[in-house]
C-alpha cells in the first residue's frame, strides 16, 4: 500500500524549512522501499490566517506576548489550521523545525513528523526503510 510524504524544502534537495516558513511542500510517494516525486503543493493564506498573525505581531510587537509563533502563544484558536490541514493525505511531514503546536494538530490527523536536517533523498531512504521493516503504513 502506497502513502504520501510531505517535506519542507527551499530547493527540492535538502530538509531546509521549518513548517512555518515553508511556503511550498515537496509530495512524495512511497511503496515499500521505492519513493517518487508526486507534486509541489503551494500553501496559501488565507484571509483569517493573514488576521490572525496580524494580531499575533501585534501583540509580539507591543510586548504582550514573548512568543515568536502565533500558534505557541495562544493567539491560535487551537483548531487544526488550514496549513496543516493540506496535508491531511500524507503519512508524514518531514521539515528542519516544526513546533509543538503544530506536531499536535498533525497528531490528531495520525500524521507523524519528524525535523530533520539532511537531504531528501537520505531522509527518503530511511523513513521507507523504517516503515518497510515495521509494516506501519
Amino acid at each position: 500500500m502506497s502513502y504520501k510524504i510531505a517535506i519542507a524544502s527551499a530547493d527540492g534537495e535538502n530538509i531546509n524549512l521549518s513548517f512555518g516558513a515553508a511556503e511550498f511542500f515537496y509530495i512524495y510517494e512511497a511503496e515499500g522501499t521505492d519513493f517518487h516525486f508526486l507534486e509541489k503543493r503551494k500553501y496559501e493564506q488565507n484571509e483569517e490566517e493573514s488576521d490572525e498573525l496580524s494580531n499575533h505581531q501585534l501583540k509580539e510587537s507591543s510586548g504582550n506576548c514573548g512568543s515568536k509563533t502565533k500558534a505557541s502563544c495562544g493567539c491560535s484558536s487551537g483548531e487544526i489550521s488550514s496549513k496543516v490541514r493540506m496535508l491531511g493525505d500524507c503519512r508524514c511531514v518531514l521539515c528542519e523545525k516544526i513546533g509543538f503546536n503544530v506536531t499536535k494538530q498533525f497528531d490528531k490527523m495520525a500524521i507523524t513528523t519528524f525535523s530533520v536536517d539532511c537531504s531528501i533523498d537520505e531522509a527518503l531512504n530511511k523513513i521507507t526503510a523504517y516503515y518497510s521493516k515495521t509494516h506501519i503504513i
